[in-house]
């Protein structure tokens, strides 16, 4: 699996400050992206669980740009994830 970057970058839509975040892999590859209005925990977790969902296992590493709502957002979402991992014995195959 391709290691996923997450980013934000700020654009201006009908001159409105908005956040596009992103999840980008190694290569260079959008895996996901959505804009938003705040950058907060819930913001980033929004991202998270979306990014988790298209590629339906959590990555082994993820880089971001050192913004605290990701590592809040990533402690929620991995606890949980661990729990269900146990849970349900979930293995995820490396394509």
């Amino acid at each position: 699996m391709k290691l996923p970057r997450a980013t934000r970058l700020v654009i201006t839509i009908n001159s409105e400050k908005r956040y596009l975040w992103r999840a980008v892999d190694q290569d260079g590859y959008v895996l996901d992206e959505i804009v938003q209005i705040r950058r907060n925990t819930r913001a980033a977790k929004r991202l998270l669980e979306r990014l988790l969902r298209k590629q339906g296992c959590p990555p082994k590493r993820m880089i971001t740009d050192k913004l605290g709502s990701y590592g809040a957002a990533r402690r929620k979402i991995m606890h949980r994830l661990s729990a269900m991992a146990e849970w349900k014995s979930v293995t995820c195959a490396v394509a």
